[in-house]
């Protein structure tokens, strides 16, 4: 049986997280806990009234063509080590995509932790969708300084200035999943669990740069620094004394490139019909199939900018139909790893999706 978590599931919760992540310190768990966790989000597998399994759907909204969709993202996805191999997880994604359904949510996220985990998550019909670009600095090259420029750590007294200037930044970028306030604060906190560092550029008296900093083995770990980069990548060089530093940022030109997470679409017409009005070229229609979803197994025409669902036994001469699994849908309508397609697809637009700091 398939429950929605309580204040008593919720110890249970945490005792299947303890037992399946060891690395996690108590620490993180009860900072998790305390910042992401809720009752209302999460979903427990019972056998014979214990709970066995779990996962929860964390909500975020994702820029998609000039809007912003409403995604969960798949967290804390667990099973007890004696329940493995049962077909337990599958049961309860399966029953999160029809919940995500209801919810009216069009899209679901995750970061598989391990590569085995990526095979597992196609069979429920995810596919790789998120990447990152990676930048190599090394220290030695001269990055200059600038007097005008202050570097600080952030502090909870100018956080929310920090927020509006990164929120700004992300919402600007196609395919890119946005944080509220309250998940950046909850990331800044987690930087501070780990010893990491948040750090803020001045630009006469107003923020110009962030970026979020992790050290290991004489390298500086980057992500998403925006703003001021050479003011703040020649403050890492000088304040820890490392030989490189390895960024991590959005995907933009011929960069070294690496897989982050996976998508899948849950709610289609939605997403078909953002899509359409932003690709009026298209003339075509898509014959959806989805093995978890009953309700997606439609057809819908684009056709001028406009997407509706239609008869499945209608005829349109001249429109080329394409007839795609759900995870094939989630590629194109992502823009991701078509160039692995046929020529056919050659009409969809390539994209690069990005997600970072999702507590992983």
């Amino acid at each position: 049986m398939i429950v929605y978590a309580d204040n008593k599931l919720k110890n249970e919760v945490k005792y299947i997280w303890k037992t399946c992540f060891p690395d996690d310190t108590d620490e993180f768990i009860h900072f998790y806990f305390k910042e992401k966790y809720k009752n209302e989000n999460t979903l427990v597998y019972l056998s014979e009234g214990k709970a066995v399994a779990c996962l929860q759907m964390l909500p975020y909204a994702m820029t998609f063509y000039g809007k912003l969709i409403p995604t969960a993202y798949i967290s804390g996805a667990a099973t007890l080590p004696s329940y493995q191999n049962k077909g337990i997880m599958k049961a309860l994604l399966v029953y999160a995509f029809h919940e995500m359904s209801r919810r009216k949510i069009h899209l679901t996220t995750l970061i598989p932790q391990e590569d085995w985990l990526i095979r597992f998550y196609e069979k429920a019909a995810y596919t790789p969708a998120f990447e990152y670009a990676e930048e190599e600095i090394k220290c030695n090259e001269s990055i200059p300084l600038s007097d005008s420029i202050e570097i600080r750590a952030l502090t909870p007294k100018n956080i929310k200035e920090a927020y509006n200037f990164y929120s700004d930044y992300f919402s600007k970028i196609n395919l890119c999943i946005q944080k509220s306030f309250q998940d950046f604060k909850a990331i800044v906190n987690s930087y501070v669990l780990d010893q990491g560092e948040v750090l803020t550029a001045y630009e006469n008296r107003k923020i110009a740069g962030i970026c979020f900093i992790s050290y290991h083995q004489s390298t500086v770990f980057v992500k998403d620094l925006i703003g001021i980069k050479d003011a703040l990548l020649g403050y890492l060089c000088r304040q820890y004394s490392c030989r490189n530093i390895k960024l991590h940022k959005p995907v933009n030109n011929q960069e070294i490139i690496r897989f982050k997470g996976m998508a899948r679409i849950v709610n289609p017409q939605p997403l078909l019909n953002i899509y359409a009005a932003a690709q009026p070229q298209l003339s075509l229609i898509f014959s959806i199939t989805d093995k978890n979803i009953s309700q997606n197994n439609a057809k819908y025409l684009i056709y001028k900018g406009k997407c509706r669902k239609i008869d499945a036994n209608r005829i349109y001469a001249n429109v080329k139909e394409y007839s795609v699994s759900i995870d094939l849908l989630t590629r194109i309508l992502l823009g991701s790893h078509l160039r692995e397609c046929s020529s056919d697809y050659a009409i969809f637009p390539p994209a690069h999706s990005y997600m970072s700091l999702m507590l992983e």
